[in-house]
């Protein structure tokens, strides 16, 4: 646990001015507290790392999103903070201090570095939520756009069933592709829900159980219609099914909205 190195700093320390530890003991805890910083320094790299590419994702597809592109600021902000250049000089200390041990220098760096661990710990932990939470909008904006499209996708298609442009089979070969579509909208949005859940300050997402088994029995029914012949029936249901998944992004946004 990154949070006890502040423990084992002063657990050393106090063990040292009460002269109750052996030089071999003094190495071991210095490896420990190493260790939890070296562990410390590889989850800010992660996280700096991924938080690099979301900022090329956000350039590239949001560039008119001004409140992403500041979320974006405000995490590399907090992990500048988590690893400082005094922290790096200190564990590169600690490291020389492991690897050629001085009892009197070891006293001086426990003395003058009496920093909170803990501290840093916690700022991670609100970086890494900021992630989690941008990650988990992220989807669900991706969801939204989606449903509009295919809401549009569906409206075009009821007009070309009812005009009678196409094909039972192209029609039909259409139909199949907004309705896998609409099936892989709904797995996104899930996959939010599944991030949000890992969030200590979690988002009210509705699960829109209902909208979506509405749309899914749309569907089944201009399909089956389609295939039947019966067009003007099936296109009856497509221009349902537009108004249905219009609604639901509608609904998504506003639930977002109030988170």
């Amino acid at each position: 646990d990154v949070c006890s190195s502040d423990l084992d700093i002063r657990n050393l320390r106090e063990r040292n001015l009460n002269g109750n530890i052996s030089e071999w003991e003094n190495k071991q805890m210095l490896q420990n507290i190493l260790n939890k910083q070296d562990l410390l320094k590889k989850l800010t790299d992660e996280i700096r790392q991924e938080n690099k590419q979301k900022n090329k994702i956000a350039h590239k597809f949001n560039k008119q999103d001004e409140a992403l592109l500041q979320k974006q600021k405000e995490i590399q902000k907090l992990l500048d903070e988590v690893m400082t250049d005094e922290l790096k000089k200190l564990m590169e200390q600690l490291q020389e201090l492991q690897d050629k041990f001085n009892q009197k220098l070891m006293e001086k760096l426990l003395k003058e570095n009496e920093f909170s661990y803990k501290e840093m710990s916690d700022r991670l932990d609100r970086t890494k939520e900021l992630l989690k939470r941008e990650q988990a909008e992220q989807k669900i904006n991706k969801t939204i756009n989606r449903l509009n499209k295919l809401s549009e996708e569906q409206k075009n298609l009821a007009k070309q069933t009812n005009e009678k442009s196409l094909s039972k089979d192209g029609l039909t070969k259409k139909q199949k592709n907004i309705s896998d579509q609409f099936k892989d909208a709904m797995k996104e949005y899930e996959d939010a829900k599944k991030i949000n859940d890992e969030l200590k300050n979690k988002m009210k997402l509705d699960d829109f159980k209902k909208q979506k088994n509405k749309i899914n029995q749309e569907f089944k029914k201009s399909e089956e219609n389609l295939q039947k012949g019966r067009k003007s029936k099936a296109s009856n249901s497509q221009s349902k099914n537009s108004q249905n998944m219009k609604n639901m992004a509608k609904a998504m946004n506003s639930m977002m909205q109030a988170n």
